[in-house]
Parts: structure tokens; sequence; C-alpha cells
């Protein structure tokens, strides 16, 4: 049987991925919203890892028969004109947020913010300091003053990740947690030389404000430099807030 209806992924108009592929309209459109409804996404990613801005999409196309959308509104509520590339038309298009993915250094292996939280932050009832250096983000233990440090795309998702994590404690009442976001040099000193000492990090690899690939594009500030006012999109802290409320795994 022709399947002639696809849900696609797309990235800044650029289509990524074929997610599936269903024979009927109404059916299409059952499945499309299923997938929607259980995209739950707590930290989404807003770069690639050449710093340009990410906007996923996930989208219903089908082919040139029936009706068609040829606006819709995006997650700022503005109005934007859509236009086919191809022999088909696009039924339904939503905003798809894709959960971020970053390193822990200490041990070179990957996270999400659902694995953080498991794994780092709900894990024992010790105190932790949250701070920001530069791409990276530092988790404290007061007790024993071990350190965890996770790399990020760049200073923005920094700095959005210790928001995010600090949304999660209040929602959820947690209260062994202290944040900082601009360090005193004294904190940057001190966490740099345990770092150097304990962990064999060094604070030159700790002063770089990105990943090696963006790095490269040091030169073009216009490239990978965003103004943290727009690059913080109201919607990783409040429309997400409901999911974080009792999300203790």
């Amino acid at each position: 049987m022709s399947k002639p209806y696809k849900i696609l992924l797309y990235n800044n108009g650029k289509r990524i991925k074929v997610i599936d592929q269903i024979a009927t309209y109404n059916e299409s459109v059952k499945v499309y919203n299923q997938i929607l409804e259980s995209n739950v996404c707590f930290f989404p990613k807003e770069y690639d890892w050449l710093g340009r801005e990410t906007d996923y999409e996930l989208v219903l196309i089908g082919p040139k028969t029936g009706t068609s959308i040829n606006h819709f509104r995006n997650e700022m509520g503005a109005l934007v004109k859509v236009k086919p590339k191809g022999d088909f038309v696009i039924k339904k298009i939503s905003p798809y947020p894709i959960e971020e993915v970053f390193k822990h250094k200490n041990t070179d292996q990957k996270h999400t913010f659902r694995t953080l939280v498991k794994n780092f932050l709900v894990n024992n009832n010790n105190t932790r300091v949250v701070l920001s250096f530069n791409n990276k983000l530092v988790i404290e233990y007061f007790e024993n003053e071990q350190l965890d440090v996770f790399v990020l795309k760049n200073q923005e998702d920094s700095l959005r990740l210790n928001e995010t994590i600090k949304v999660f404690t209040q929602t959820n009442g947690l209260t062994n947690f202290i944040f900082f976001n601009d360090p005193t040099i004294d904190t940057v000193r001190r966490v740099y030389d345990a770092l150097e000492a304990n962990y064999g990090i060094s604070r030159e690899w700790m002063a770089r404000t990105s990943t090696r690939w963006l790095a490269s594009f040091k030169d073009k500030p216009d490239i990978i430099y965003y103004d943290l006012k727009s690059s913080f999109r109201s919607v990783t802290v409040h429309c997400f807030i409901y999911k974080f409320k009792n999300f203790l795994l």
C-alpha cells in the first residue's frame, strides 16, 4: 500500500529526518498529534556545533490534493509563510524542541537534563553549589568538595542550564542548592586550582568560551555571539516549568 503522507523533522527549513510514513490523511494526523504530545523537552537545543541557532519543526506533508496550509504562527506568535519545495503540500507544521546533549568532562560521557537530574542532582542530599564558567557548568559538593564539570556549546548555554536547574529545584522544593552565574575572582581561582590539582583539568581549558568547533569561528562574532536576552528563550524555563513538577527520578 502506498504511503503518501510523511511526518518529517525540519531544522531552519531543511529536512533532516523522516519520522514516519502513513497511508491515509486521518491516520497521519493522529500519529502526528501523538508525536507532538509525547515530546517532553526540558532543556531544548538552541545552537548547533557551528554556533548557528536552531529552529526545529515537525511537519506533515502529503500529495497535492485537498487543502494545505499557507501560513503558521511560530513560537513568537508571528505569521510565517509556508513555501514547500517539491511535489507535495504541507498539511501541518509545529515547533518541535529537541533535547540538548552535553558532555560530563570527568567521565567523557554524554548527558541530557533528565540524566543530569537523576545522576547528579537528586542522587543524595549533599549541598550543591552550581556555577557557570564560560561554556562550562560546575557542580561543587559542599560536604566533600568534589567537582563535576559539564561542557556546553557556549556561554549562553551554560547560563541557561544554570537557570534551568534553578527553576527545577524551586519547582520541586529542593533547598540544598546554591547558584552562581557570575562567580567572583576568588571563587574562580579556588575552583580552577582544585580542578587542576585533583582532576587534571587546566585553567586554560576552563577559560575557553566555546567548544573547539565554535572556537574556529571566534573571529566571526556575528555567527558565534548572541545577545543573551534574545538567545535565552523564555520557553525554556516558563513554558516547560510545569513539566519539572515532581520530576524526581
